[in-house]
């Protein structure tokens, strides 16, 4: 049967996704994704040019009491990132490079490759055991995610592009080749600034009680809109 759909676009975002459609006939809408959910990558599938997959995910059971970090490692191909990766590590591929995304304490990342971040102390949930999920995201500006939380932090690198985090408490900016954190069981709305597609590695280390992300109600007053 013959759709008088004359396109439809899905894009993902940090940790939302939209399926943006423009009627046969109808006045143009904006197709910058407004988003739902990060979907995880399929079997052999390949990383979508727009859009936010997730990677990777490892439950945690076991970590240590000292200040934790994310460690974002890339290797020169998967053998050797696999060959890197402890229990508390996600490998993954994304950027035409070979990751690996791993929880550890300060100076016990794993070994070789190259160290791209560090990122933390990170603020723990307060249960384990944790899941690590690992994601990747591009998106063009003027994206920004549906309101949401967390049950556990979230921390980010840029490749490119910029970003900015907005919360009750504020708003926080950050540009190319700079990390972010955000603690768990906070409203956020995360939004691409600047004029540039934003690339992003980013985890979240949440409890294993818990989904990947938990809707919330409450509206952000658009401070990331408001010219700098």
């Amino acid at each position: 049967m013959r759709s008088n759909l004359r396109a439809q676009v899905v894009t993902c975002f940090a940790v939302l996704c939209v399926t943006v459609v423009t009627n046969a006939g109808a006045q143009r809408t904006d197709s910058v994704p407004h988003a739902v959910d990060c979907h995880p990558l399929a079997a052999g599938a390949a990383l979508p040019a727009i859009g936010c997959t997730i990677v990777g995910e490892r439950t945690l059971t076991r970590l240590p009491r000292a200040p934790l970090y994310w460690y974002l490692v890339a290797y020169r191909d998967r053998a050797a990132a696999e060959a890197a990766a402890g229990p508390s590590s996600v490998v993954a591929d994304a950027e035409g490079r070979h990751w690996v995304f791993s929880i550890a304490p300060k100076k016990h990342g794993p070994k070789g490759g190259q160290q791209v971040a560090r990122v933390g102390p990170l603020p723990m949930p307060h249960k384990q055991p944790f899941v690590l999920t690992a994601a990747t995201a591009v998106l063009p500006p003027g994206a920004s995610s549906r309101v949401h939380e967390h049950a556990g932090p979230e921390a980010w690198y840029l490749l490119t592009g910029e970003q900015c985090l907005e919360t009750r408490a504020g708003i926080k900016r950050v540009g190319a080749r700079h990390t972010m954190i955000q603690p768990g069981y906070t409203p956020m709305q995360l939004n691409v600034t600047g004029r540039e597609t934003r690339h992003a590695l980013f985890i979240v280390l949440h409890d294993s009680a818990t989904t990947f992300a938990i809707p919330s109600t409450w509206t952000p007053p658009g401070r990331c809109n408001v010219a700098r």
